[in-house]
């Protein structure tokens, strides 16, 4: 039985030049862009898990944007889905990550959000996730007792 569902499109946009090290802006950004360019590692910090800010560290290091800005993208994208999922159950954002090690993604909650699942009697948790151009997209499933 499904518990809950969830879906996010988050788009990814334009790119961002490095110049002197100061983030510079070309074209329209996007909304998380936007917000990494505004705020840094205080936006890290307050919305995302320390292993996701890590690998936008490397990427920004290694001169690669785009991969780092399509994973945030897609994170974010990941945690909107799974807010969405729990309904009326406030998660906090840096408890929910993506697993990505093997060929399929593994949604893990962790903290509350974690303890929230068990509290659920969550059967299982699901998430897809895809990239098309300037976009990312998530969609998270919750898989209630008895499925």
């Amino acid at each position: 039985m499904i518990q809950g569902m969830g879906l996010d499109l988050v788009q990814v946009c334009a790119p961002v030049t490095c110049v002197l090290s100061e983030w510079r802006c070309d074209g329209q950004v996007s909304r998380i862009r936007a917000t990494f360019l505004r705020y840094g590692d205080r936006f890290l910090r307050r919305a995302y898990h320390k292993k996701e800010a890590e690998y936008l560290r490397s990427c920004l290091n290694r001169g690669n944007q785009e991969a780092g800005f399509h994973h945030l993208a897609s994170r974010w994208a990941v945690k909107e889905a799974t807010y969405k999922a729990f309904g009326n159950w406030r998660i906090d954002f840096r408890e929910i990550r993506v697993d990505s090690q093997g060929r399929v993604p593994k949604l893990i909650l962790e903290g509350a959000a974690a303890e929230k699942a068990e509290e659920l009697k969550l059967a299982g948790k699901h998430v897809s996730i895809s990239h098309d151009g300037d976009y990312a997209i998530a969609h998270v499933i919750l898989e209630g007792p008895g499925s």
